[in-house]
């Protein structure tokens, strides 16, 4: 099947291939010779490559060439020979025609051509002819419009070709052809815009139902994918240009009641944007944009009770700050969405006294001291957010990069952190703090939407070797993580258990006699395996040392327990029971006996990502049918327990043994999607980003690297080795489980106080994140600077607008790290003041009653242009109420600053 698939493939990419060198060529011979220039780009050197990756700009934002009513639309005119040919023909059909390109071809049809230019090129000549072609000929309009198939065609351009680029292509023709002719007296292009703009509008539910890719579906090819991104430009662009009693002449098109649907559909949306903007919500931000296009023809609805409720609900869509009750708020969380909620709600104070003043109270109150905590100086949240794999770094507080790479180890295997956060704090408990310690550090990595955690907490109450943890000592993370697992094991008894489950394995050394029927077997528990690095090539000569057979003969004979005789006798380590987690320890450490120094072997050292222990295996090297007297049975392991094991973890040291720096590598396996998938991390101390599992051998198995380094003497580049200085430390196996192939859903029991804790954190956390962000700080600008001029009577929000500016720059603005305009806003407070006397008296009654900001600006600020810049502010507001109020401060005489001498 998958043969004929391609053949067919292939002969379809052929035919569109005949079909976009047959349009180009058409195109080429129909422009006016007069109008090849502007022809020039379009058909002669179009490329398709640059338009298809160009960002499409929404209403408000558009380039140059594009203005209202179709002012800079340069459309070239066709010859007259080639409209007598077309004349009478049934050429525009041929043109629809090519929208139906797509019908009955199975996607994997679709995702078998190798390329998906040609279907691009198709769309774009036959538009651009169709374009030019209605340009000079009004009939094309007509016929277009009378067409049974203009419903279709629409919806197919706009909506239903899968192809991003060819929609983007198609929609920049229709509104070209939408457009063209709108400045001439004809009323055909004036119905032709009203007829579009209706047509589409009856596409609004298929756009609101494309809902945007989950994670999930990256995996299928982004090329192939409806959207509705340009079906929604391409609206706003139509209702932009509309005039207003185009649309109250016809039943075509009610503005106001569009206006009411958009806030309902708006209102009703369910929440699908995602807070790190990997999946972001086209139909949410289309609705927006279209609601302010629509707005901008002041329907009745903006200026109603309705207008007013809703100019609520847009406000919420931004700032309605999620809890642990409801995660999702707010609606609107991408970069675009949030950008077009803010135009929308510039759009709907515009002209309207009312809802500016509602606008107004409800951001005044996020400046207000009482509304947040103090903010840092050079504060700017967006440096602080969680990555966006989801994850949460330590901040390494000098030397503590070992305990990093050991809390996210543990933390990533969800069986420990489950235990972690079910264990009970009681008084009778061992290490009651470091439980309590660690249950907040699991909780904030967990639920915290900030970059890292702080971990300072937990070194001061975390003790080692009966010392507390100094911050700036280096320590071996096996050592760490032995003590760590073991404090752990001490706390409860069901923490043990889950401890010995986890990490608890048994090696038995066992001394088999050959001259008699004894054995001897000594049992040892281990939480890790340390693995011999020095001569050895892998992971598997390792552990063939470590359970080598060793025959006692000659000299060395063993002398039995039991019989109390010198036999010969085989000496041979076995691995009795394997943990769930088997943890290996890299001996990367030598003391070399001529320098007496440590040492870091940095040789080349290999370890599979799926292990099989089998062989090394007390069942398998000590064969139950080859046991003797003296084998102890008890606590066998479970026959059907697997020896196969996948690797889960990497922690690597780069330095050497003197010091260095940990850092690791691990897997998901909480995520069902991420752990079938192999996806691994890299948790490098506050920093965690995506890891691509192919490079785990060039990043941990150590060895020798090349690099080429010029010879000046020889004059060529010479080829140059040194030893890697990072390597695999620590490695970590999960033993393969057959029901756990494709991953398990886990859930976590997090205690309510702790979550809570969290939540109140991240509330305040992600407000200041909405505050401090340049969008904001733009719609910030509008409603203080531009928005009042637009309203009946500047003067009469004067006031009012003086105080938000004020409030706004001293409480906020000057404490965030970029702030690129602030001598425009302190050119704009002292305008306000200028021209209000009442802001001024505001101003210095404000700081008399309460010294907070001349404390925070004049004395704890670090930045010396804030503090002169504020200085300068209350210099020039207290001159300009001088002729004033001169008389309630100064004695009669001394406006002049002196006393008259009488």
């Amino acid at each position: 099947m998958g043969k004929y698939v391609c053949v067919f493939s292939f002969c379809l990419q052929w035919q569109l291939d005949c079909l976009a060198c047959l349009l180009k060529l058409i195109c080429q011979f129909a422009v006016d010779p007069a109008d090849l220039d502007l022809a020039y780009h379009d058909v002669f050197s179009w490329s398709g490559l640059a338009d298809s990756q160009r960002k499409r700009a929404w209403p408000g934002k558009s380039r140059k060439s594009t203005g209202e009513h179709g002012k800079g639309l340069h459309i070239p005119r066709l010859t007259e020979v080639f409209l007598s040919l077309v004349q009478s023909t049934n050429l525009i059909q041929r043109l629809i025609n090519v929208a139906y390109t797509y019908d009955n071809l199975a996607h994997r049809v679709l995702k078998a051509q190798s390329d998906h230019r040609s279907r691009h090129e198709v769309t774009h000549y036959s538009m651009w002819l169709l374009v030019s072609w209605a340009h000079c000929s009004s009939t094309v309009k007509s016929s277009l419009a009378d067409s049974d198939h203009l419903h279709d065609w629409l919806k197919k351009l706009t909506l239903l070709v899968p192809e991003p680029a060819v929609r983007h292509e198609a929609c920049n023709g229709l509104y070209k052809l939408s457009l063209s002719g709108l400045e001439g007296g004809e009323s055909i292009n004036r119905s032709f815009l009203l007829l579009a703009a209706s047509t589409l509008l009856k596409f609004l539910p298929d756009a609101q139902a494309l809902k945007p890719l989950r994670v999930e579906d990256y995996e299928e090819d982004p090329l192939l994918r409806t959207g509705c991104k340009e079906y929604f430009w391409l609206l706003c662009k139509l209702i932009d240009n509309i005039h207003v009693k185009d649309a109250s002449q016809t039943t075509l098109l009610d503005l106001d009641a569009l206006a009411r649907h958009l806030a309902d559909c708006i209102r009703s949306r369910e929440i699908l944007d995602q807070q790190d903007g990997n999946i972001e919500d086209d139909g949410l931000t289309g609705l927006l944009r279209l609601a302010t296009s629509v707005l901008k023809h002041k329907p009745p609805f903006k200026f109603s009770r309705e207008g007013q409720e809703f100019l609520r609900d847009v406000h919420n869509l931004l700032f309605l700050l999620p809890s642990l009750a409801d995660r999702a708020q707010p609606k609107c969380k991408s970069h675009s969405a949030r950008a077009a909620a803010y135009d929308l709600l510039v759009e709907m104070v515009k002209g309207s006294v009312e809802n500016y003043r509602l606008l107004h109270n409800w951001v005044m109150s996020q400046h207000m001291q009482s509304s947040h905590a103090p903010y840092k100086w050079d504060y700017w949240p967006h440096d602080d957010v969680r990555a966006e794999c989801r994850f949460v770094g330590l901040t390494n507080l000098g030397a503590t990069c070992y305990m990093a790479s050991t809390i996210q180890q543990l933390y990533m295997i969800p069986e420990a952190r489950q235990a972690v956060f079910t264990a009970k704090y009681s008084e009778e408990i061992k290490h009651k703090t470091t439980l309590l310690e660690l249950q907040k550090m699991f909780t904030y990595l967990m639920e915290s939407e900030r970059k890292a955690y702080n971990p300072r907490p937990f070194c001061k109450t975390y003790t080692m070797d009966k010392q507390p943890l100094n911050t700036g000592e280096q320590k071996d993370m096996t050592e760490f993580f032995t003590d760590l697992i073991t404090k752990i094991e001490e706390m409860s008894q069901e923490l043990k258990n889950t401890v010995k489950t986890l990490f608890g394995g048994v090696i038995t050394n066992n001394v088999v006699s050959l001259d008699c029927d004894h054995v001897s077997q000594t049992a040892e528990e281990f939480y890790t395996v340390r693995c011999q690095v020095a001569d050895m090539k892998n992971i598997y000569e390792s552990l063939d040392e470590v359970t080598i057979k060793d025959t006692l003969e000659g000299d060395n004979m063993y002398t039995c327990s039991q019989c109390g005789k010198k036999v010969r006798a085989e000496k041979r380590a076995c691995f009795k029971k394997l943990p769930r987690i088997l943890s290996f320890n890299t001996m990367r450490y030598t003391f070399n006996m001529v320098t007496m120094m440590k040492e870091k072997v940095n040789t080349h050292f290999s370890f599979p990502l799926r292990l099989d222990m089998t062989p090394y295996t007390e069942d398998f090297l000590m064969g139950k049918g080859e046991r003797k007297e003296g084998f102890r049975d008890e606590g066998e392991p479970n026959v059907n327990e697997s020896y196969e094991y996948d690797l889960i973890g990497v922690t690597v040291h780069t330095g050497t043994a003197d010091g260095g720096h940990y850092y690791s590598f691990i897997r998901d396996i909480v995520n069902p999607h991420a752990y079938k998938n192999n996806k691994w991390y890299l948790f490098n101390d506050a920093e965690v980003k995506p890891f691509d599992s192919a490079q785990l051998a060039s990043e941990c198995f150590g060895g020798e690297m090349t690099t080429k380094t010029y010879d000046s003497v020889t004059d060529k580049f010479m080829d140059f080795s040194f030893e890697k200085t990072h390597s695999a430390y620590m490695l970590f196996y999960k033993r393969v489980e057959l029901e756990e192939e494709n991953g398990k859903d886990f859930s976590f029991d997090v205690s309510p106080d702790l979550l809570e804790w969290i939540w109140h954190d991240n509330m305040q956390f992600l407000q200041d994140k909405n505050i401090f962000e340049h969008t904001y700080f733009g719609f910030m600008w509008q409603l203080c600077s531009s928005i009042p001029s637009t309203l009946p009577d500047p003067k009469a929000v004067s006031l009012m607008t003086a105080k938000l500016s004020t409030s706004f720059v001293l409480e906020t603005f000057i404490h965030s790290k970029e702030k690129p305009t602030m001598l425009q806003w302190i050119e704009l407070l002292t305008k306000q003041f200028n021209n209000s006397q009442a802001a001024c008296e505001w101003f210095l009654d404000r700081m008399a009653d309460d010294n907070w900001w001349p404390m925070q600006i004049l004395i704890k600020c670090p930045n010396q242009i804030v503090r002169q810049m504020f200085q300068r502010l209350c210099i020039h507001v207290i001159q300009r109420l001088r002729p004033v109020h001169a008389h309630l401060y100064l004695q009669p005489g001394m406006e002049d600053g002196y006393v008259s001498a009488e």
